[in-house]
């Protein structure tokens, strides 16, 4: 397995395959509300939403490239907070450069308690 990657396991096994089994506690895949699809990036705003009744996410992180890579910002937030505003870095010359920005989103639950968001 890659680091990184990420991975699921599964409590319940099952040998008689006429019997369903029960897979829960899985984070829905989140998708980036703002901005929407083709919309602007205000370099400030940020928000995702899940499929209702998901199991809750611990972190949400958003990847911010730019510059044809050059450039990334990495925001981390609580995954109960669905939406983020950024501070404006415009002010000390750190705004990300201008031309297509591709923002990823993705949702984890660490269930150990291990999550340090200074960490990340």
């Amino acid at each position: 397995m890659y680091a990184g990657t990420p991975a699921a396991i599964v409590g319940r096994f099952t040998t008689d395959a006429s019997l369903g089994v029960h897979i829960d506690g899985f984070v829905q895949v989140p998708v980036l509300e703002v901005p929407g699809p083709c919309e602007r990036f205000d370099c400030r705003n940020l928000k995702v939403g899940r499929a209702p009744g998901d199991a809750r996410a611990g972190v949400n992180v958003f990847r911010v490239p730019a510059g044809s890579g050059l450039v990334e910002w990495l925001v981390a937030s609580p995954g109960n907070k669905t939406q983020v505003l950024l501070p404006n870095i415009a002010t000390i010359g750190l705004a990300l450069p201008s031309g297509q920005v591709h923002i990823t989103v993705y949702g984890g639950h660490v269930s150990d308690g291990s999550l340090v968001y200074e960490s990340l």
